[in-house]
């Protein structure tokens, strides 16, 4: 019952207690489960903190079956309401190799993510958290797509995210990124 209890206001915090107390050759029966639905799982509300627990205390192999379904469904959890939590903390907490494939998720559907008050968080949380050289192509990227700036520039949590943008950036890149938001505004 453990797909039950991840989705209960009440009983997901055991689960969370579990995974963080337990020892993770212990928690195999909680990963089997939610191996079963991962995306619907990482979506809910209450269901996104346990995947974020797991990630977090388990070796990648174990939730590998829970992390490749999240990255194959990338940009449709990433624009969730609670999935955005999970991806952002794939890029932080996740793997190296998981790390590094959020992150290159994250360029590959920044046009769509930039669009989404989602998405946008999850920009975010790439841009301030990701890995150090990926956070800088980022940057680039969406500094360099005709109009993604200012568009990002205009969504939920894009402020921040351009002003991070203008913190990694450097040189004739910077300046464009300048100009084109003044340009716009």
């Amino acid at each position: 019952r453990v797909r039950e209890a991840a989705q209960c206001p009440h009983a997901n915090f055991v689960l969370q207690k579990c995974i963080t107390t337990m020892h993770h050759d212990d928690l195999h029966f909680i990963v089997q489960e939610l191996a079963q639905n991962p995306v619907h799982t990482a979506k809910n509300k209450t269901g996104c903190r346990v995947v974020q627990r797991l990630v977090e205390k388990c070796p990648p192999w174990q939730v590998a079956p829970i992390t490749e379904a999240i990255l194959t469904a990338f940009a449709q959890v990433a624009q969730s309401a609670y999935g955005n939590y999970v991806a952002q903390h794939l890029a932080e907490h996740g793997a190296e190799e998981q790390r590094h494939r959020a992150m290159h998720l994250v360029m590959l559907h920044a046009k769509v993510l930039a669009a989404d008050p989602f998405g946008s968080a999850v920009i975010h949380g790439a841009l301030t958290r990701g890995p150090p050289a990926a956070q800088a192509g980022l940057a680039l990227l969406i500094a360099r797509e005709p109009g993604l700036l200012f568009n990002l520039a205009c969504a939920r949590h894009g402020a921040k995210s351009v002003l991070r943008i203008l913190d990694l950036l450097a040189g004739q890149d910077l300046e464009n990124a300048r100009a084109v938001l003044l340009a716009e505004a």
